[in-house]
């Protein structure tokens, strides 16, 4: 019996690895036979140290959840690698920022296809970017700041600027709605950011 994957390889992030538990329980010997795997490729051509990493799979798509895993793993002294969502990839960095800090990070997406994308920078400059991709997308972050300054600071500063320069076309309610999105935010979020910075 092989089991085959069309999207990497089994049993990587996905529930393959139960077939395999259940294998061993009735005692039928597993082979692994090599094959791609997103988040190997992603490091190899992320730049980043390959030395030491901790691979997270998919980080919690609910925020409480996703800040407390990125808590957990903040002082690891490895290079950090998950895989994320189009739709989640702008909350998870604005996260990112947020928890771990300003670190060189390295969006990858669609490896070994016709649209594949690296996107390096560091975590600040990544949220600025306010990306908008498609795909599936692999994640990785340095295990150490860029700067001693804290970067949760700077990305309030950051959308500090934008609202400010929003609401010079727009009215308040408006420019904090659209400088929400640009920073993968929610409404609420923003303004305990802009009140905060106040």
């Amino acid at each position: 019996i092989a089991v085959i994957s069309d999207a990497g390889t089994p049993a990587i992030c996905d529930p393959s690895f139960r077939i395999v538990q259940k294998a061993d329980e009735i005692g039928v010997k597993v082979i692994s036979i090599p094959g791609a795997v997103a988040f190997v490729n992603a490091l190899i051509i992320s730049g980043l140290p390959t030395d030491s990493f901790y691979f997270g799979g998919f980080l919690p798509s609910k925020k409480g959840e996703r800040i407390t895993k990125l808590s957990e793993v903040k002082n690891f002294p490895t290079t950090l690698v998950f895989y994320e969502t189009p739709h989640r990839i702008n909350k998870c960095l604005v996260d990112c920022l947020e928890v771990l800090g300003n670190r060189k990070a390295v969006v990858v997406r669609e490896l070994t296809k016709l649209h594949e994308e690296v996107i390096s920078g560091n975590l600040t400059e990544l949220v600025e970017k306010n990306l908008q991709l498609k795909g599936e997308i692999v994640l990785i972050i340095d295990s150490k700041e860029v700067e001693g300054e804290r970067s949760k600071e700077a990305g309030q500063i950051d959308i500090f600027a934008r609202f400010a320069e929003l609401e010079k076309d727009f009215d308040r309610k408006i420019a904090l709605k659209k400088a929400a999105k640009e920073f993968g935010l929610s409404k609420s979020e923003a303004y305990r950011i802009l009140q905060t910075k106040k």
